[in-house]
């Protein structure tokens, strides 16, 4: 374990995506054909709390300026998870999306409506929780339905911090 509390593997994977995510954002990447016009997609999925799959999920996401920028709206379901019950959240974040084809990759900061299991503070669980946010996005069928995968983490700054992660498949209207 290193300083992201992640596996040494884990911890390249993710510096794979910064470099990938930093060349597309200097130009040194193709845009997709999907992405030329924005568009707003609603997904339905699934949510879990590290690698325990818990909930039902809805991701909302409006492309900006060409789907360069990503406005992102994300809630899960209540339900139990890890031995402990979970109440419903909800979450926003903006994030900056880099096209490589078929695929997109953005990072971004958001805000939860309170810290739980996935990433909850130590104390005054109920207050509103900070979160880096990661986004990988396929797109199919000519960019009318998009596959998203957003994972939420606080980098340990708070007490709980195994992550939420949400994968939903949506329809993208333009």
């Amino acid at each position: 374990m290193g300083f992201t509390a992640n596996s040494s593997g884990i911890r390249k994977i993710l510096l794979i995506l910064l470099v990938l995510f930093m060349a597309g954002g200097l130009g040194y990447c193709a845009e997709s054909r999907a992405a030329d016009d924005s568009g707003l997609a609603v997904g339905f999925g699934k949510a879990a709390i590290g690698s325990e799959v818990c909930f039902d999920s809805l991701l909302v996401s409006q492309e900006l300026d060409s789907g360069r920028w990503l406005a992102a709206l994300a809630t899960h379901g209540a339900g139990k998870c890890r031995a402990q019950g979970v109440r419903a959240n909800m979450g926003a974040a903006l994030l900056r999306a880099t096209h490589l084809g078929r695929w997109a990759i953005g990072v971004g900061a958001g805000l939860w409506e309170h810290g739980d299991r996935a990433v909850g503070p130590a104390t005054k669980p109920d207050r509103p929780q900070l979160c880096a946010h990661l986004l990988i996005r396929r797109y199919f069928f000519g960019g009318r339905a998009v596959l998203d995968t957003l994972h939420c983490s606080t980098g340990g700054a708070t007490r709980y911090n195994p992550g939420l992660n949400l994968i939903t498949f949506g329809m993208r209207i333009r």
